[in-house]
């Protein structure tokens, strides 16, 4: 009899450990101290489908405002799509694959594509602006290390893009195909 109490003593104390007891689901492993800070609100009316599990800076959940195929006045095209920008002029064609997007302050941000002649694998940020009716747009970045880098890089200056505001220079203008 003294075999059946040395067995039946871990299982009855195991039974009585692991009973009904109430567990909080929702609090943090004991030894986890880290927060989580994104603090990202879906503003808009239309429902939220991507998985926010970082701190992300797009600003725009519609499309970028200017989609559309152009030629610029330097004889390049320009076809800014859904998810990306390819610029295709002077023998070569870039790719942009957009990071973040903002319609209100009219800019983009964007990763050069690996294959790109120039700077592949940096941002590059493109400002837009319409004065007098013409569409214009300033690469104001092209080798920031980081999207956030390209992010905060202050815009082009929209004042007179005809003449200058792009890093000293006119920006180029964008005729709708």
């Amino acid at each position: 009899m003294k075999r059946l109490d040395w067995i039946l003593l871990p299982v009855l104390c195991l039974a009585i450990a692991c009973g009904d007891k109430e567990v909080d689901d929702t609090a943090p492993p004991e030894g986890d101290t880290d927060t989580d800070t994104d603090t990202d609100t879906d503003s808009d009316t239309d429902a939220d489908t991507d998985a926010d599990t970082d701190a992300d800076t797009d600003a725009d959940t519609d499309p970028i405002e200017i989609l559309g195929e152009y030629e610029d006045s330097w004889g390049m095209s320009h076809s800014v799509a859904l998810d990306h920008w390819v610029m295709d002029g002077f023998g070569s064609v870039s790719t942009f694959q957009y990071d973040s997007w903002d319609n209100d302050v009219d800019m983009v941000v964007a990763m050069n594509a690996e294959g790109n002649d120039y700077n592949p694998g940096l941002y590059s940020r493109m400002d837009w602006a319409e004065v007098g009716g013409q569409l214009y747009f300033c690469q104001s970045v092209f080798d920031a290390e980081t999207a956030e880098d390209a992010w905060i890089m202050p815009a082009a200056d929209p004042t007179d893009p005809g003449t200058t505001g792009c890093g000293g220079y006119a920006w180029s203008a964008l005729i709708l195909l």
